[in-house]
């Protein structure tokens, strides 16, 4: 029996480097892994994602609603979930981490963003301490090059980290 591996989004529809990569895994490992979508359709706020507002936030609950149902559904070996800047830096933390509160032998992450070594060097107080706990708490980081890789060690996220070349 393959091993499970929840991950998102993967709608054929949506469109944007996170979906993209998703199906690129799955193309590339379907022979050895089942893999189950979470898919939380947007209609509105579309321009506003990373932004902190009440569009945003109805969002976070129902794909959180829709997550935790999945997680308890179908027991996923593996989580895999995309990790952001801003808002949703914690998000994606928080989905990562509740996988493993549910069972999931494995919560992986990865990092997503461009401008993320800035978005990490300005968190501040609470903020930097939580997320640094809720990120090695993970059993890995998945990165597009050498230089997240050591930028991540830098900082001192104690987590494996691979680095999966964008070539």
């Amino acid at each position: 029996m393959k091993q499970k591996i929840l991950i998102g989004p993967l709608n054929n529809k949506d469109i944007g480097s996170i979906p993209t990569l998703n199906r690129a895994f799955v193309n590339g490992l379907s022979d050895k892994y089942k893999f189950i979508p979470i898919n939380v359709v947007r209609k509105y706020g579309k321009s506003n994602v990373s932004s902190f507002n009440v569009i945003n936030i109805f969002y976070f609950i129902k794909q959180y609603f829709v997550f935790v149902v999945q997680l308890l559904y179908h027991r996923p070996t593996i989580v895999h979930y995309a990790i952001t800047s801003n808002w949703n830096f914690e998000k994606s933390l928080m989905f990562l981490n509740t996988a493993k509160l549910l069972g999931a032998k494995r919560a992986v992450g990865h990092l997503h963003g461009g401008s993320f070594d800035v978005f990490m060097n300005n968190l501040k107080g609470n903020r930097k301490m939580v997320s640094f706990k809720l990120f090695n708490n993970l059993d890995a980081i998945l990165v597009a090059s050498d230089y997240w890789k050591g930028f991540l060690e830098k900082i001192k996220v104690d987590t494996l980290v691979t680095v999966v070349n964008n070539q």
